[in-house]
């Protein structure tokens, strides 16, 4: 895995990481990015930039970019499950029905 800081993936500015492993039989499923103070400073700066930009976004925009979420949400449920009970040891069942959570939770919002 890597971060995301300003749209692009990007390792720790000091290269270390730390595995990232499946709790319910220890197996690794990848490594992540150990962040230094610095790579979050930087991604805390970006975030302030660009939620400067986001506040000049129309709602209606802002309704139709959540729209896209949720159909991509939709239509990749069946492989953010896997993703779900590889890193968190849940049951597909159990992952499935936090997708939905957060598929209610957004239409509650919309």
């Amino acid at each position: 895995m890597q971060n995301i800081i300003n749209g692009k993936k990007c390792d720790a500015s000091d290269k270390s990481v730390f595995n990232v492993s499946n709790p319910f039989n220890s197996r690794k499923i990848d490594t992540a990015p150990n962040s230094t103070e610095r790579d979050i400073k930087r991604a805390i700066a970006y975030a302030k930039s660009e939620f400067e930009m986001w506040r000049q976004v129309p709602v209606s925009t802002k309704v139709d970019l959540l729209n896209i979420f949720m159909t991509k949400l939709i239509e990749n449920k069946n492989e953010l499950a896997r993703l779900l009970n590889k890193e968190t040891g849940m049951t597909i069942k159990q992952a499935e029905l936090e997708i939905e959570k957060v598929r209610v939770g957004f239409l509650n919002y919309l």
